[in-house]
């Protein structure tokens, strides 16, 4: 599209472009709220539907009482009491991680070193007896009784202080061991016990000691292993009071060898019990008998059905409901994302509606029905009813995302089947698919019904071999389940009309209706306004191909084009191409004034019209947006013409419409104007040819373009050529073989002084 001089026409103002835009904005916001607003009403009232359907029935009964009722799980539920009880018995079974200490070649090397200490002193205590002649009877030959020192030595004698300090001496070298012995002991092992009885002495702590360590010895049973050195010292037949200095020797030598790791025992043992509590829980399944008429009720057993909520008047499971609720909230929340992120940034132009409302009652409609089909046939759950009311009420986006949505909820209702879910999801899937084609015709979708149900049959029949279902199972569901296609179909067609009367949808189906030539309007159009039939006919083809070309929708273009001059059934006689060669009523009237009030006023009468035949109102934006704010321009040049004052005011002579907020109005008010322009030109020998023509309509399409009429419909200049290249094809079949020469040697007059575009109805 070439952009051109502009022709002097006034541009609306620019606050006036800028305050339309804020109106746009602030509707737009209060639309973001309103569909806030049914989300999150839509969420509450699934979830009181889903809450209805996953309550338990609940029962009178105690603890220690017998049961008046059999009792069935409404769903999985874990056995807590005996749970735990099964964890503790696994957690009482882990053995100690014991950690054990090889200690005894160092214990065996102390008691070396506290021997070889005794007999380096003894030997000592031997040389200086024989060096001074001491005279000490049976010294360290273990001949003489054990008892206190010998009569015969005087106390005051060398020999006896020679004694005593060697005992005290024999007393410390013990001590430094930490061993403690009598005074009786010390005389045994360093004057009267032979070496002999000292060597069977060591050689028997030796023996007990690598019998000992040999075991496990822990601290709590060490007192075992010391009472076992006590008696097998005493079995080896020692003589006087070695023993005792032997015992103290044990005692001092025997330790515990191992420890146990309690750190790592109580690792071993916590994980033995997560593991019960988190894989080997005492589970009783869905639909399982928890108690029978007559049983006792136990406490876990009781404490059960309290975490179902089916005790009356018993403890609420709170987080029965948050978690209902929760779930409900994590399903639709997909919803919410897949709304504002794909379906709010469909594109610009298609005045089809997304009606949030009616996506939620759909959802809502679906959810009623689920619940109040009986549990044991919720296959026949009529589920593909919303794959198929939004396929044809929104589009296949919000088709499929509903779809997911009311699966999973009917799903979470009935105890997450998975043959169901998976089936549906499928099945529901392939038949969004089936609806984008089927969904130009009524009687298709019983047809779309019928091959979901053969889906379903086929996809349920691999679930019947996975899980070994016998033949009578198979076929009661896969009779169920290929019902619910039927009958999701029959129900689809039942409420169509209503949601698209309720929530004013345009749907194909209301398109090919309205488009059909037995229309009471099209009929009275046809009848009373010939003309201007005919008009709309040529304005709806050119439309089409127009929307077409640019991406918008050709149907809705041709409907709106269809109706967009009902209003001139009021006067059609004021209107060019329905006057008479002659006769023109504008000329007897003579007031540009009143002519021009007359030609305005067919776009009111139209919407009456619309309302009165109760037209959509998507009919109503074409009616009052086909001539946007554009200048009567035959009859306000007229009226300058006359008033030598310069009191008329341009602005005065304008349209009091809408300018086109959607590319298909844009398309209809174009097609209009060229058609009208084209239309009025004479013909003559000279050949009409493609680019003369396109620069016929590359003018009245610029002229609309200069005078602001585009500004609201997102239209780029790419997008206006290919308009005008479109209108150009159409009218290239129609001109074919045909002569036409423009009048004037241009057809910019034309386009301005056009009567049917509403500058001049009676020319």
């Amino acid at each position: 599209m070439k952009s051109g001089k502009k022709t002097g026409k006034k541009k609306p103002k620019k606050e006036e472009r800028v305050e339309k835009k804020q109106l746009n904005r602030s509707e737009k916001k209060q639309r973001v709220i309103k569909d806030v607003l049914v989300y999150i009403g839509t969420v509450f009232f699934c979830y009181a539907i889903i809450l209805t359907a996953v309550m338990p029935k609940k029962y009178d009964i105690k603890p220690g009482e017998r049961s008046t009722y059999d009792i069935y799980a409404p769903r999985n539920v874990v056995n807590m009491v005996l749970t735990q009880k099964r964890a503790e018995e696994m957690r009482n079974q882990i053995q100690p991680v014991v950690v054990r200490t090889d200690i005894s070649s160092e214990q065996l090397n102390t008691v070396t070193d506290i021997f070889m200490s005794i007999r380096n002193l003894r030997n000592e205590m031997a040389g200086t007896v024989a060096a001074n002649r001491y005279d000490i009877p049976g010294f360290q030959s273990g001949a003489i009784a054990k008892g206190d020192i010998p009569v015969g030595i005087p106390i005051f004698s060398k020999e006896r202080k020679f004694l005593d300090d060697s005992l005290a001496s024999g007393n410390k070298l013990l001590e430094s061991y930490h061993i403690e012995v009598t005074g009786t002991s010390l005389e045994d092992i360093y004057i009267y016990a032979s070496d002999r009885e000292i060597d069977q002495l060591e050689k028997s702590i030796r023996d007990i000691l690598t019998y000992v360590y040999e075991h496990d010895i822990f601290d709590d049973n060490l007192d075992t292993f010391l009472e076992f050195a006590d008696i097998r010292l005493r079995g080896a037949n020692i003589k006087g009071h070695l023993d005792d200095i032997g015992l103290k020797i044990l005692n001092l030598t025997i330790k515990p060898n191992c420890i146990i790791d309690h750190e790592h025992t109580k690792m071993l043992k916590d994980q033995a019990y997560a593991n019960v509590m988190q894989n080997n829980k005492v589970v009783i399944n869905a639909n399982e008998r928890i108690v029978s008429i007559g049983d006792i009720v136990t406490e876990d057993i009781y404490v059960m059905l309290e975490d179902l909520n089916m005790i009356k008047d018993g403890k609420t499971n709170y987080y029965f409901y948050v978690s209902v609720f929760l779930i409900t909230v994590l399903i639709f929340v997909f919803l919410f994302g897949f709304y504002f992120t794909v379906i709010r940034n469909i594109k610009k132009g298609n005045i089809r509606p997304d009606n949030s409302l009616m996506i939620g009652s759909i959802i809502i409609l679906m959810l009623a029905i689920a619940r109040l089909m009986p549990s044991s046939y919720f296959y026949f759950i009529p589920i593909y009813t919303v794959v198929m009311l939004l396929t044809v009420l929104a589009n296949e986006r919000v088709a499929f995302t509903g779809h997911l949505v009311v699966i999973l909820c009917i799903s979470f209702m009935y105890n997450w089947d998975i043959p169901f879910m998976v089936t549906s999801i499928c099945v529901g899937t392939f038949t969004v698919y089936l609806m984008k084609s089927f969904k130009m015709s009524r009687s298709r979708i019983s047809l779309c019904g019928l091959i979901a149900g053969g889906l379903n049959v086929l996809v349920l029949f691999a679930f019947a071999m996975y899980y070994g279902w016998t033949w009578k199972d198979f076929g009661l569901k896969a009779a169920m389940i290929f019902l619910n296609g039927l009958f999701s179909a029959v129900i689809t067609l039942g409420f169509l009309p209503v949601f698209e009367m309720a929530f004013d949808v345009i749907t194909q189906f209301k398109l090919l209706e309205l488009i059909n030539p037995k229309q009471e309007l099209l009929k009275d159009l046809m009848s009373k306004a010939p003309g201007t039939y005919h008009h709309s006919l040529m304005v709806a083809n050119l439309a089409h191909q127009a929307a077409e070309a640019i991406g918008g929708d050709g149907l809705l273009a041709r409907i709106g084009a269809y109706y967009h001059d009902i209003g001139k059934l009021g006067r059609p006689a004021f209107f060019s191409e329905n006057q008479r060669a002659g006769y023109n009523p504008h000329d007897r009237m003579n007031r540009p004034d009143l002519s021009k009030k007359v030609i305005m006023e067919h776009v009111e009468y139209g919407l009456a019209l619309a309302r009165k035949y109760k037209l959509p109102s998507f009919i109503d934006e074409f009616i009052v947006q086909h001539h946007g704010t554009t200048l009567v321009a035959y009859f306000y040049h007229k009226a300058k013409e006359r008033d030598k004052e310069g009191n008329v005011k341009e602005e005065d002579y304008r349209y009091k419409g809408t300018k086109p907020m959607s590319v298909e109005a844009a398309v209809v008010m174009l097609a209009d104007s060229v058609e009208a322009a084209v239309k009025s030109l004479d013909f003559s020998e000279e050949e009409l040819t493609k680019e003369k023509l396109a620069a016929f309509i590359d003018r009245i399409i610029r002229q609309k373009y200069e005078d602001g009429q585009l500004e609201y419909c997102d239209l780029t200049f790419a997008d206006l050529t290919k308009i005008r290249d479109a209108f150009v094809e159409e009218y290239n079949g129609y001109f074919k073989m045909r002569n036409i020469e423009y009048p004037n040697g241009n057809g910019e007059d034309e386009a301005n002084n056009s009567g049917k575009d509403g500058d001049n109805a009676s020319k």
